[in-house]
């Protein structure tokens, strides 16, 4: 009999510690943390929030342009480009960017060391952070978006007429993580700001 008690009393623990790592993990994953691992190094990283580049002048890429050519975006994803180093250049800059803040362990790495050395296999793991830091935090936009001024404009009044924001327009909000949502409502309202500046110098 009291080896029945036992096995009861151990079940019950291992329920509780199964129970608390369930709720844990659960928790981990709304706080926005994800654990990976690249050529077996281990990494947590954060979904990227635009508070995360305040100081900085604001979130370096966009999927949005009101012009034909090669956005920043497309630059990032690889586009050809004649000038195939200026455009390396460009994508480090944006992937240590985002290392510096979307990696939460260990917190002694420094992205640029990654970067910056002459090791193949520290590159391999530098690109292969980035693109799960991109795939973290871009959960439905993952291209670039040709918009003419004047849908744009059509959107900044449909705001204004409705109370909603630009990307409620676009878009199923609630498919959209924070840094898009972001990125859409930040282009419709530069361009209804130009707008009304162009207005108030007519009068």
């Amino acid at each position: 009999m009291s080896t029945v008690y036992l096995y009861v009393i151990i079940g019950y623990i291992f329920y509780r510690i199964a129970r608390f790592l369930f709720n844990y993990q659960n928790v981990y994953r709304l706080l926005g943390y994800k654990r990976i691992s690249i050529a077996g190094n281990q990494f947590v990283i954060k979904r990227l929030q635009p508070l995360d580049f305040a100081e900085d002048g604001g979130i370096p890429i966009t999927f949005f342009q009101f012009k034909a050519g090669v956005t920043l975006m497309e630059q990032i994803r690889g586009i050809p480009k004649e000038d195939e180093v200026k455009q390396l250049k460009l994508r480090m800059e944006v992937a240590k960017a985002f290392g510096k803040v979307a990696i939460v362990y260990p917190k002694t790495l420094n992205v640029d060391d990654l970067f910056d050395s002459d090791s193949v296999k520290a590159h391999e793991i530098a690109w292969k952070l980035y693109g799960q830091i991109l795939s973290h935090s871009f959960k439905s936009i993952s291209k670039t978006y040709n918009m003419s001024k004047m849908q744009a404009l059509r959107i900044a009044q449909l705001c204004e007429t409705f109370g909603k924001k630009p990307h409620e327009h676009l878009y199923d909000a609630k498919k959209l993580s924070t840094l898009e949502q972001y990125m859409i409502d930040e282009f419709i309202f530069n361009m209804w700001v130009e707008q009304k500046n162009k207005e108030s110098k007519q009068k």
